[in-house]
């Protein structure tokens, strides 16, 4: 077994600091490394199977729509309109910004809550 931190360290090695450390511009094999990880998170067979088994978070998939999976039983039916589609994107989303009222009755809870009562 390969210990994890001798890897991170090999990884960097290779890469230039840009902004001190945690901030590497990857080079050579952990370049390719990164862009592998990075391709398959956006394959849109493992970004669904990401959805649907592991954690929910949806990648901008177009071709991911309510539709199916509601069909597929991923979404409950009432649930349908929270997965993010393009077409949102296209359009103004003031509407769904909240009221200066029930913005402040959220602030006044949520200083409660930081406040510890």
């Amino acid at each position: 077994m390969v210990d994890q931190r001798v890897l991170v360290e090999h990884l960097l090695a290779g890469g230039a600091r840009v902004s001190g450390s945690g901030f590497p511009v990857l080079r050579g094999q952990g370049a390719r490394l990164q862009r592998s990880l990075i391709n398959y998170f956006l394959d849109e067979k493992n970004g669904y199977d990401n959805f649907v088994n592991w954690n929910g978070y949806q990648p901008p998939f177009t071709s991911i729509q309510p539709e199916s999976l509601i069909a597929d039983k991923v979404v409950p039916e009432n649930l349908g309109a929270a997965v993010v589609t393009e077409d949102m994107f296209k359009k103004d989303l003031t509407p769904y910004e909240l009221t200066p009222t029930v913005d402040q009755l959220w602030l006044d809870a949520w200083t409660t809550i930081k406040s510890g009562a």
